[in-house]
């Protein structure tokens, strides 16, 4: 079916004139920025998946990744071409915005004038290829869906004679079903749809549009099935969990906010900074409704069959730009550039004359308007410079010399941060190889340097550490077993910036992993001899509950381990043999809940473990139970009381071997109800013992009469407005009959420079049972926290707590009312 409105007759000379300076104009942002990279968190995934395939492993098969296969193709490719950099891998980039602009305008001039075929063309360049400096597959997604929705639009049916479109739809068909699949099938119903109208509305022979329709389905399913399935090796339930299930669990719920007002007002996308231009949502929808309406005014065919057909159209190009843009955690401007493509095709499909005010104030004018803002934010680097650097340029220093090992690299520049951080990085990664491999996870932010530092793998890991997108389930389960593994991964790295993990896992790194920097930039956390949470008693409060300080708990024998339960609560606990956790003080009464998890989704299976709590003097039990889980249950818990006899504890499970790994079995949420024993010195909660200092003198932060029997204080003073406590302060008051009420406030010097909210706790302790009354963040400089604490039984230790937090100010403590407990 031929188009409507007749090619446009051009000489060579002015459109090869416009494909030259376009060219030379898209360029420009790449030039300016490609040397530069500010942050490794998206281009850093290309970087590891290049290396890792070129190291021998399959993607899908050893490589978890919902990004296709094309983008590693490509810029491989390009770093071969380039010299094996990562600035070879930019210049595949710049080869692709030369190649787009040059298509683009040849595609386009066939039927429009040069002008106007080179303004719309600069407006989807500018949107897509310009915003990035490699070869990026949301942007290759934008130019396959032009190749294919153009192509089919000029040549819906398969003839001879227009080769050159089908050879356009093919290559686009085949090269987007490697790359990325909601651009890829957007792109083939259109296609298929254009064929579909052409055997409606056109008068085509059935059979031909039959098997022009065979065609397309074969380039664009078949086909970039057989090619990914060949070339990675992978089975075909490797490929439809990583490209289909793991995008659909984590991005498809984000299409309902399609049908709010905000998405048309204000991109979702605001990670990239303040948009020029934050009314996508609603340019999208104008644009093809405008080409609708100048096809329904103006229709080559006026029957209701084509009108119906372009209502559909326009609807179908205004929600799937909607979509694209949504769905994608992109620059919104890529979005837009999708649907300034879908909307040409809308021209050209319907073979509308380009000339008149629908054309120019509907497409051309709105192409160019939109290509300056894109261009403008390309040109800073809005989204290929993303980072959380805020250094200046001239600032920025070879990341070659950071140290040898980065050779990768040279050519870049990196913010100094960066530049430091890398080094320090690469000075500790070279004291645990192992046989050219390190026993080191790299988190969020750092996954690239599995191309320098090649990483020690418990199986098929993700090529990037996002939750939910590339960690579903399966991947999740991997990496905590790996975590829980000293074997495997006793360290982990990662960017400060980017350090979010789910709860499961940090809960494990809150258990079994220590924290420090590198650089002030990375995250290190490294395997602790003993449990890290054992090691800070806050954390184990907050993470397990129960009120036992966790100083005075330790691992005999196997280690438990934190795992959660059907409710996402976690406990200690073991999956084989024997877990022992033991209290090192002595105690009267010990409430608790033994809990049993089945670690399989499925039920059908009954297990039990065995529970006991055992006197560590005389070794006599306080309690013991075999417990069952009922084959219809994913879990079990029961409480329990066990009598502590004036004895220090252990708490102790056993799977049996014929249960192992299909069960996880512990404890949570340990309780002592009596102590049994006087107070003690003040407490140490954490493993780090800051120096004491004694008061004696009459304190001045206590209004009223009372005065403590002791009072410590640990990286702190006293003034005359009251306690000061820097980060990481504690003021404990001591009282030997204990007190029925101890109320005061804790507020921030007037003239504090702390970067960071103070987090403050109010505490009761006795003999290894820490009650935790109350915790916040004092986020109001000018504000209070007011507190109201007791004592749980006679004696104890009342502390007031501020948190180590890094750049937090100090706060102020004044006790305001204290009355002793009736006797």
């Amino acid at each position: 079916m031929p188009a409507a409105f007749p090619p446009a007759p051009h000489s060579w000379r002015p459109i090869s004139i416009a494909i030259i300076i376009l060219t030379l104009l898209a360029l420009l942002p790449w030039w300016r920025n490609h040397a530069y990279l500010t942050d490794f968190y998206d281009y850093g995934l290309v970087v590891s998946g290049v290396g890792r395939v070129a190291a021998g492993e399959r993607l899908y098969a050893d490589i978890v990744s919902p990004i296709q296969s094309g983008i590693f193709l490509l810029n491989a490719a390009a770093e071969k071409m380039g010299g094996g950099t990562f600035q070879a891998m930019t210049w595949g980039g710049a080869y692709l915005t030369a190649f787009a602009t040059a298509a683009f305008v040849l595609v386009l001039s066939r039927r429009w004038p040069v002008l106007a075929a080179t303004g719309v063309a600069a407006g989807i360049l500018f949107g897509s290829v310009v915003q990035h400096t490699i070869i990026w597959h949301n942007t290759v997604g934008v130019v396959c869906l032009a190749f294919v929705v153009w192509g089919a639009a000029l040549a819906p049916i398969l003839r001879r004679t227009d080769w050159p479109s089908h050879v356009l739809v093919l290559a686009g068909l085949w090269l987007g079903g490697i790359n990325k699949l909601n651009f890829h099938f957007v792109a083939l119903a259109v296609c298929c749809g254009w064929t579909l109208r052409a055997g409606l509305t056109g008068g085509e022979n059935w059979r031909r549009v039959a098997g022009t329709l065979a065609g397309w389905l074969a380039a664009g399913l078949l086909l970039p099935l057989l090619t990914e399935l060949i070339w990675t090796g992978a089975t075909l339930a490797d490929w439809w969990h990583n490209v289909v299930e793991l995008p659909l669990a984590s991005r498809a719920s984000t299409l309902t906010q399609i049908t709010t007002w905000k998405f048309y007002v204000a991109s979702p996308h605001t990670y990239y900074g303040t948009l020029r231009l934050p009314q996508i949502g609603l340019v999208s929808a104008i644009l093809p409704l405008v080409a609708g309406l100048a096809a329904w005014r103006g229709a080559t065919r006026p029957g209701a069959g084509d009108k119906i057909i372009l209502a559909v159209a326009v609807l179908l190009a205004v929600v799937a730009g909607a979509a694209l843009h949504v769905t994608n955690n992109e620059i919104g401007y890529v979005g837009l550039a999708a649907t300034l493509v879908l909307t040409t095709g809308l021209w050209l499909g319907f073979g509308l004359a380009p000339c008149g005010g629908y054309f120019w104030l509907g497409l051309v004018i709105p192409a160019l308007l939109v290509g300056t803002v894109c261009w403008e934010s390309a040109w800073r680097g809005q989204r290929s410079q993303f980072g959380h650097s805020r250094s200046s340029r001239e600032t920025f220093l070879p990341a070659e010399t950071a140290d040898p090992a980065y050779a990768y690299l040279r050519g870049t520049k990196l913010p100094p941060e960066m530049h430091q951080a890398l080094g320090d990085a690469a000075t500790w990664l070279k004291t645990i190889e192992q046989r050219g491999l390190h026993p080191v996870f790299y988190g969020p932010g750092l996954e690239w340097l599995e191309r320098i530092f090649p990483a020690v793998k418990p199986g098929p890991m993700p090529l990037l550490a996002q939750w939910g997108t590339t960690y579903g389930p399966r991947e999740l389960t991997r990496l905590h077993r790996g975590l829980e593994d000293a074997r495997i991964y006793p360290a982990v790295l990662s960017i400060h910036a980017w350090d979010a993990w789910t709860p499961e896992t940090q809960t494990i790194f809150n258990f079994l992993f220590c924290q420090s920097s590198l650089g002030g930039l990375i995250d290190l956390r490294q395997r602790c001899l003993h449990a890290s949470a054992l090691c800070d008693s806050i954390s184990f409060a907050n993470n397990i509950a129960g009120n036992v300080a966790a100083t005075l708990l330790d691992f005999d024998g196997t280690p438990m381990k934190p795992y959660f339960d059907t409710a996402q609560k976690p406990f200690l606990g073991v999956m084989r043999g024997e877990g022992r956790l033991s209290l090192h003080v002595p105690i009267r009464r010990l409430e608790s809940e033994a809990i049993i998890h089945r670690l399989s989704e499925a039920e059908g299976r009954s297990y039990f473990a065995d529970f006991a709590i055992v006197g560590r003097a005389k070794h006599e039990p306080r309690w013991s139970a075999r417990i069952q889980l009922p084959a219809v249950q994913r879990d079990i818990s029961v409480p329990f009381t066990a009598g502590g006899e004036g004895e220090p504890l252990d708490l102790i499970v056993t799977v049996p071997a014929a249960f192992e790994d299909q069960i996880a079995a512990g404890y949570r949420n340990p309780r002592i109800t009596h102590t049994g024993e006087d107070a003690g010195p003040a407490p140490y909660l954490r493993s780090e013992k800051p120096a004491d200092d004694l008061i004696e003198t009459p304190p001045r932060f206590i209004d009223g009469s009372w005065s403590p029997d002791k009072i410590t204080v640990r990286r702190g003073s006293v003034t005359s407005s009251g306690a000061e406590l820097r980060p990481g302060g504690e003021l404990w008051l001591y009282n030997r009959a204990g007190l029925s009420e101890l109320s005061g406030e804790i507020f921030s010097a007037p003239d504090s420079t702390g970067s960071a909210t103070p987090v403050v706790r109010i505490v009761w302790y006795k003999a290894g049972r820490l009650q935790v009354l109350q915790q916040e963040g004092l986020s109001d400089p000018k504000g209070k926290v007011h507190f109201r604490a007791w004592s749980a039984e006679p004696e104890g230790w009342f502390g007031i707590l501020s948190d180590p937090v890094s750049g937090g100010a100090p706060v102020t403590v004044r006790i305001l009312k204290a009355e002793t407990a009736p006797q």
